[in-house]
Formats: C-alpha cells, sequence, structure tokens
C-alpha cells in the first residue's frame, strides 16, 4: 500500500526547507509548524511527518514540538534527534504514532530493535554517494549495503531511503 505522508521539517520553531541538508541553505514556509501540520491534515493527509532539524542537528529532540503536535490532534510520525531508546519511549508516549530513527540506524541498529513496539519504528537511511549518513547528514556515513545488512537482521519492518543528493 502507497502511503503519502507530507513533512514538516521544523527549524528554530519554523517550518523550512534545507537546500541538499545544508543548514545555511534555508528557505522559510511557515513560522508555525502546528498550522502547517494541520493545513494537510484538512487536505486530507492522514499521517504528518514532523521532522525536528534543531535535534538531527545536535541530538537533543524538541519534546515540546511533540506535546504541540499531539495537543493540536495531529497524527505524526517524528524525527530528528531521536537516538535513545528513552527518546524513541519518550515520543511515543508523548503522540507520536511512529518515530523515525537515522543516525541510530546508521551506528546502532540494536537500538531500533530494543524499542517496545517495533511496529513503530521507521529505520531512515539517508543516502549519498554510497554511504548511508547519520548525524543529521553531517557525518561520513557507512557504506549502505552494510547499513541495510544490519537492519535486516534487526527486526524493524519499515524503512524510508532518502537520496540526499538530490533531496530539497
Amino acid at each position: 500500500m502507497l502511503q503519502i505522508i507530507p513533512a514538516v521539517d521544523v527549524l528554530d520553531g519554523s517550518v523550512v526547507r534545507l537546500t541538499h541538508g545544508d543548514f545555511d541553505r534555508i528557505t522559510v514556509y511557515d513560522s508555525d509548524p502546528v498550522r502547517r501540520a494541520r493545513q494537510w491534515m484538512a487536505e486530507g493527509a492522514q499521517l504528518i511527518h514532523v521532522v525536528d532539524l534543531d535535534g538531527a542537528r545536535t541530538g537533543a529532540p524538541a519534546v515540546e514540538l511533540w506535546e504541540q503536535m499531539a495537543r493540536a490532534r495531529v497524527r505524526f510520525q517524528v524525527g530528528g534527534g531521536i537516538r535513545t531508546v528513552r527518546d524513541a519511549e519518550l515520543a511515543l508516549a508523548t503522540g507520536a504514532e511512529r518515530i523515525v530513527m537515522g543516525t541510530a540506524a546508521v551506528w546502532e541498529p540494536g537500538v531500533l530493535a530494543s524499542i517496545s513496539d517495533p511496529q513503530a519504528v521507521v529505520a531512515a537511511v539517508d543516502v549519498r554517494a554510497g554511504q548511508a549518513t547519520g548525524g543529521g547528514w553531517l557525518d561520513g556515513g557507512r557504506p549502505v549495503g552494510e547499513v541495510l545488512e544490519d537492519l535486516a537482521g534487526s527486526g524493524i519492518e519499515r524503512l524510508l531511503v532518502t537520496g540526499i543528493g538530490r533531496d530539497g
């Protein structure tokens, strides 16, 4: 089944797009991520992909963003800075339907397998020049084949692969 999930990428509290993941090449679309997410839902989206770009860069996810989405009754999956079981479980407890983990998927796939609800886990693999990157696109990564082999053995059923050389 194909499911189209619109994304709301958030940086410094605004909805943005980074060109090729470059934090210096930003286009701002809206100052209110919740409003943008609710617009997508009003247009028929069943789930919103919320990306905390600050969290992706720093490894410290914005729990208040999750809380705002949940209070607004936005159905969302969340990524950006979720690198531990504790953060993943907190995101689910706060209201996220799914958690998207990239850095841990690349560097510590066992973390994904340790989350209490494996159906709620999405392994995100950002690929550029044959390397799967983590750390908010800021590291050198690992060979994509190795990462995919590790994930295949983890029991995770959802995989999000992005060709970041073309994305943005």
